[in-house]
């Protein structure tokens, strides 16, 4: 039986109650345009290229009047919701799944989307001790070496201190740098996303000043 819980607002949506042979791997997201469905995959076309995810009774639905459509399928004995009545071939939707090896992709969530096709670069954390930091780059040092992260403007600094310094520095009308934030020394988490070849960090939160247990 398809799962399936309601969200507010939101079209489309599949979700993984996670099976075993998934759990271990990274989940990974795609945006494209549904070009077929059948009764145990969805497919879809990212940037020219076609894509097909398994679907299996493990997997969740989510949708407006799915829960409801659930539980009366189940009170008459059915099998579920068909999944062909809540996503449709010309939708836009965005997909998260694992790759289980061999080429098979199975879906964890889907969701009705807006926005460019393709790949979405995925959220991974990395944490070690700064060596070294400019304007646009800080470089960190982990178990398995030396890993430098692009910085800009956007990216977010957490740590005790950094918010009164942001404020101070905003009604003196500047803007807190990242060589004022962090030093080299630090103990750093940094969250980035992977894209066009560079690490892109999104937010650096300092766990521990240089100098200090």
């Amino acid at each position: 039986m398809w799962r399936v819980r309601h969200v507010p607002l939101v079209i489309v949506a599949l979700g993984l109650v996670w099976i075993t042979a998934a759990q271990a791997q990274e989940e990974r997201r795609v945006r494209g345009k549904v070009t077929a469905l059948a009764a145990d995959s969805i497919t879809l076309s990212v940037e020219g290229k076609t894509m097909t995810f398994s679907v299996d009774k493990s997997t969740e639905l989510v949708a407006p009047g799915a829960g409801r459509r659930a539980r009366a399928a189940e009170a008459q004995g059915l099998s579920g919701v068909n999944l062909a009545e809540f996503v449709k071939v010309g939708d836009n939707v965005e997909i998260a799944y694992h790759d289980m090896g061999g080429g098979r992709l199975h879906a964890a969530r889907i969701r009705r989307a807006v926005g460019r096709e393709g790949m979405i670069p995925t959220m991974l954390t990395a944490a070690g001790e700064v060596t070294a930091v400019t304007a646009d780059s800080i470089t960190i040092k982990t178990d398995k070496g030396e890993t430098s992260f692009a910085v800009s403007p956007e990216t977010r600094v957490v740590g005790r201190g950094l918010g009164t310094m942001a404020r101070e520095k905003q009604e003196a009308g500047a803007a807190l740098k990242m060589t004022e934030a962090v030093r080299v020394g630090d103990a750093v988490s940094i969250r980035y996303r992977e894209r066009e070849g560079q690490k892109q960090a999104v937010a650096v939160r300092v766990t521990r000043r240089s100098g200090t247990e």
